[in-house]
């Protein structure tokens, strides 16, 4: 069965990433979906796998319009800070 929850309540990734955990194990969910923006995954599925190693995440990236290379820089930047 698929179900599409919402939340707003997070103001960083790192706040989303730990909402989403508390959420998919207080309803038993063993895999999730995460769709967000192709640059923002990878950092993401990092942050998933380093705090709930239990919980398949399935990517679904999607591809907006606009992105600047400033932007690719910074998330990757970000992402590095994850990696270390």
């Amino acid at each position: 069965q698929l179900q599409v929850t919402l939340d707003y309540r997070a103001g960083t990734t790192v706040q989303n990433v730990e909402e989403t955990i508390k959420w998919a194990r207080a309803n038993d969910l063993k895999e999730i979906f995460l769709i967000t923006a192709f640059y923002h995954m990878p950092r993401s599925l990092a942050l998933f796998e380093q705090s709930a190693p239990d919980i398949k995440v399935v990517p679904w990236p999607v591809f907006p319009s606009g992105v600047s290379y400033q932007l690719l820089s910074y998330e990757y930047a970000k992402y590095v800070a994850v990696l270390i």
